[in-house]
């Protein structure tokens, strides 16, 4: 094979990189959810709706999920699905019912197209009294 062929090869590869979304040189960022309540009470049930704004459109809408951290560095557990309400808005409800007081770390993850890992918003608190 000649040279003139590689050099079209990776011109062609050039071309296709830089029109495409799903090979990405930045790393993708969820934001801040919120979380309503901030505050629940112990040994009460109770419902806690989670809200975030994603703008990039790389995220895969099915893939969104609210996760809970744990405190002992284990994995996070994911915690239910959260749906598209438009506008790059999506929201969850959980029902949290704690035996102590302490908190609670709650974060959004979400699958990438073109990135290996999920990527997490900053976390968001719930404190429990």
């Amino acid at each position: 094979m000649t040279r003139q062929f590689f050099v079209r090869c990776a011109l062609v590869a050039i071309s296709l990189s830089a029109n495409n979304t799903w090979l990405r040189a930045s790393t993708p960022s969820l934001g801040t959810p919120q979380a309503t309540p901030s505050s629940i009470a112990i040994n009460t049930p109770t419902t806690v709706t989670v809200i975030i704004a994603i703008s990039d459109p790389a995220v895969i809408p099915a893939s969104v999920s609210v996760v809970r951290l744990a405190t002992n560095g284990a994995l996070p557990n994911v915690l239910t699905k959260m749906q598209p309400n438009g506008n790059g808005i999506y929201s969850a409800q959980i029902t949290l019912n704690e035996p102590a007081a302490g908190q609670i770390q709650l974060q959004v993850s979400a699958a990438v197209r073109g990135a290996v890992k999920r990527t997490f918003s900053t976390p968001v608190a719930i404190n429990v009294f």
